[in-house]
């Protein structure tokens, strides 16, 4: 299957990723931000990048536009829920004008977030 990297700043989210994901066949890797994802996309290659906006050091705003750039090949999947300043469709329709290739809106759903990814996938192989 996939190779998949989650960036997000909270560790129940990428435990709760690893989890959906290693059991649909996946491979998982996580990152606690922009910055540490960065470097494991220098490190391995992924096929899937799936990227929380709002976390501290280096948000999913910074790091889209520097993933594009360097890994055009990665499909982008951005998850938000959101803050007290901006409801979280804000912040997924950015990251969709930025490059985002999907949006899906925390509190995930898993079977809604692997079909995500299935359609991804689908996407990038008939490319």
């Amino acid at each position: 299957m996939a190779k998949i990297l989650v960036i997000d700043d909270e560790i129940q989210i990428r435990m709760f990723f690893r989890v959906i994901l290693e059991n649909s066949g996946h491979g998982f890797k996580g990152a606690p931000d922009g910055l540490k994802g960065l470097e494991l996309l220098s490190a391995e290659q992924f096929d899937i990048v799936i990227i929380d906006m709002i976390m501290p050091k280096k948000d999913g705003l910074n790091t889209i536009p520097e993933i594009v750039k360097k890994f055009p090949r990665i499909k982008i999947i951005a998850i938000s829920g959101g803050d007290d300043n901006f409801a979280p469709s804000t912040y997924l329709d950015l990251a969709v004008n930025i490059g985002a290739a999907a949006k899906v809106t925390k509190p995930i759903e898993p079977r809604q977030m692997l079909k995500t990814v299935e359609k991804l996938l689908l996407e990038k192989s008939s490319t």
